[in-house]
């Protein structure tokens, strides 16, 4: 009966122990923390695509007449860009002379103040122009003022024209 007693004794021994065992294994471990640090890259856009046609209708005299331009603006990004606006200027010379898109250079007395150009863009504005999406269509008005004075130094000449997105 005293082994029956002893064997019991070391089985309850040996499960106290596998018990403490397992319950400190199940406390035994750290505490930490951790982080870690990364980017993501952001692109840049390039500029809009701007083309002014050549495809003018009307002529200019000084006080009358109108000539209109069409354009087209496209977005050649991989992602949307926002068109907020549209101006239109004839392009000068440092001394405020028409530049001729004839010739590309300045017409002597032919003064750029002497001319507006108006643009009018198809549809509203600020628009969301999606990537490879469709162009944004227009046209620019371009007049003569009369300046009470002799004009003909800009006879035939085309008074070029740029138009710029915002």
């Amino acid at each position: 009966m005293l082994r029956k007693f002893a064997k019991r004794r070391v089985l309850a021994a040996f499960t106290v122990i596998g018990v403490l065992a397992l319950a400190g294994g199940a406390f035994a471990y750290f505490t930490s923390s951790g982080s870690a640090g990364g980017y993501a890259s952001v692109g840049t856009n390039n500029p809009l695509s701007v083309t002014l046609g050549h495809d003018s209708t009307g002529v200019l005299y000084p006080g009358s007449g109108t000539e209109t331009l069409s354009f087209s603006i496209t977005n050649p990004n991989a992602g949307n860009v926002q068109l907020s606006g549209v101006t239109a200027a004839v392009t000068s010379a440092a001394d405020g002379n028409v530049i001729d898109a004839n010739t590309s250079a300045e017409a002597s007395g032919c003064a750029a103040w002497w001319f507006t150009a108006t643009p009018n863009v198809n549809g509203t504005l600020p628009y969301v122009m999606p990537a490879g999406g469709p162009a944004v269509t227009g046209s620019v008005a371009v007049t003569m003022q009369d300046s009470g004075g002799n004009q003909d130094a800009c006879q035939g000449v085309l008074p070029e024209i740029t138009l710029s997105t915002n």
